[in-house]
């Protein structure tokens, strides 16, 4: 048997590796890569039916989402808004009792979908691009009047029940903190062509400002007044027989500002509606015969000859509700 010829050998394997290559680069185009692709499109299209059907399954609760805020809007139209807007701030200021109140409003600024950049420039994608999401209207308040006055102002604001957000609250303070020069800045919105109805609006609750008392009573803005000289010595006159009794103490003038419990205990503020003189007592300190022992939510606890009762904030130390031992 004659030898095999090494040279052959070569040759077969070379013609065996480019047999196999040829085979497996018609198989890799003809079979292979567009299955690959069909395959890749096919998981495209199944991700984008899956992402439309949850979509939809959103719908329902989005839309309910989007009519909860048309709602709270004041209409559909920058006519309409800004007449009802005008409206009710001058109504608001009024309430407040603010002097020389003026409203003014700005230029309408459209806002479109912060999603812009996901859809596309041409048919249904090319108009959500450009479609207006909502609308902002800017209003300003301008007027003049006391500490007290600007917070329920700010406060009836914050109470009314269309959407709307303070930017700024700027005060100028005259008369070491009696009158102050205000302007307040808000923005509220509204969704093109969504007609609705304003909610009217509620009748305010005075009783809010109670919450406002501790802060209205120390008006941060107004300057302490100097302490008082020191008092005359006094002339040691001979005793009248029949010394006249002294008067009471006028419990009535001071009224409680604020009640609060710290890392220090229990505090409560009182001022003096007549001299505007202010007091700060802990526990166990006294004005006069009254004793403060506790806080309780907005009242005060105070004791006398061994009675105790709760004076609330808001009221002064002679409107007193007693406590049973």
């Amino acid at each position: 048997m004659n030898p095999v010829n090494p040279r052959t050998l070569v040759l077969f394997a070379v013609g065996a590796i480019i047999v196999g290559w040829l085979l497996w680069s018609t198989a890799n185009q003809m079979y292979f890569a567009p299955r690959a692709e069909h395959l890749d499109r096919i998981e495209q299209l199944q991700s984008r039916v899956a992402e439309y059907r949850r979509t939809l399954d959103l719908q329902p609760r989005q839309q309910s989402q989007v009519a909860s805020i048309v709602e709270r809007t004041l209409g559909h139209d920058v006519e309409s808004v800004d007449h009802r807007l005008r409206s009710r701030l001058n109504r608001i200021a009024e309430e407040a009792g603010l002097d020389g109140a003026s409203i003014n409003t700005s230029n309408p600024a459209a806002r479109g979908t912060p999603a812009q950049r996901r859809f596309g420039r041409r048919g249904l994608e090319g108009e959500l691009r450009e479609k207006i999401d909502f609308v902002e209207v800017e209003a300003t308040i301008v007027g003049e009047g006391t500490f007290e006055q600007i917070v329920e102002l700010t406060d009836r604001i914050e109470t009314e029940p269309w959407i709307k957000r303070i930017h700024e609250v700027r005060l100028n303070p005259r008369g070491n903190g009696e009158r102050f020069n205000m302007t307040l800045r808000l923005v509220t919105i509204y969704l093109p062509d969504r007609p609705t109805e304003p909610a009217p609006a509620e009748p305010y609750d005075e009783a809010r400002m109670a919450r406002f008392a501790a802060l209205v009573g120390q008006n941060p803005f107004r300057i302490p007044p100097p302490p008082a000289p020191e008092p005359e010595p006094e002339i040691v006159r001979p005793a009248d027989p029949t010394p006249a009794a002294d008067p009471p103490f006028p419990y009535q003038e001071w009224v409680v500002t604020g009640v609060a419990e710290s890392r220090h205990g229990h505090e409560v503020w009182l001022r003096n509606r007549r001299s505007g003189e202010t007091r700060r007592l802990g526990t166990g300190d006294a004005l006069r015969e009254l004793t403060f022992t506790a806080a309780r939510d907005d009242r005060a606890e105070f004791e006398h000859d061994e009675e105790r009762f709760l004076v609330a904030v808001g009221r002064n130390l002679n409107d007193r509700t007693p406590l049973s031992r």
